[in-house]
């Protein structure tokens, strides 16, 4: 079970790695293609396609920014109430956690099988960028989906954290 365990934990290191590293190239890239876009506009380039590759980008990078919001338990609790009312009721918290955590995986759960059938429909029907008609965005529509199945698998992991913990204070302390 350690070893299982283990590799589970490199796997979800290396994915945070990989997400961050996304995060901070996509922003990187939309902002240099948001400076071409001034640049374009004031030198009269004629680039037609650069707002519209930053906004892809953008739009790419936020959704990406959605799972790491997750597995850093940035968006998925309420941090005031856990701060004033759970405060020194720790059973309290670790089971407010743990209701909380299936909650938002239940969320998750009943938005997956939309994001699947988007994801199909957008690869049977290719759609084109308005001034880049190369360009097929069915990949930005697909990308939903690879987010929601990422931040359940992210979620799943999280919540499994939480039972553990809840286990620990429910058979070590003394109730509240």
């Amino acid at each position: 079970m350690s070893h299982i365990s283990s590799a589970l934990k490199r796997i979800f290191n290396i994915t945070h790695l990989i997400e961050s590293a996304i995060i901070s190239g996509g922003l990187f890239i939309t902002t240099l293609l948001m400076f071409g876009e001034v640049l374009n506009r004031y030198l009269g380039l004629g680039l037609m396609w650069v707002f519209d590759l930053a906004l892809y980008t953008f739009i790419f990078t936020c959704t990406i920014a959605f799972i790491a919001a997750t597995w850093q338990e940035i968006h998925i609790k309420v941090d005031v109430f856990e701060q004033h009312v759970l405060e020194g009721k720790p059973r309290t918290l670790s089971l407010y956690r743990v209701l909380g955590g299936f909650l938002v995986i239940a969320g998750v759960c009943i938005f997956i099988p939309m994001a699947y059938e988007y994801m199909l429909w957008s690869l049977e029907n290719p759609q084109y960028g308005t001034l880049v008609p190369w360009f097929n965005t069915a990949w930005l529509r697909s990308a939903f989906f690879l987010a929601f199945t990422l931040m359940l698998l992210h979620l799943l992991h999280i919540t499994s954290r939480d039972v553990s913990h809840l286990r620990k204070i429910w058979r070590s302390k003394p109730h509240e």
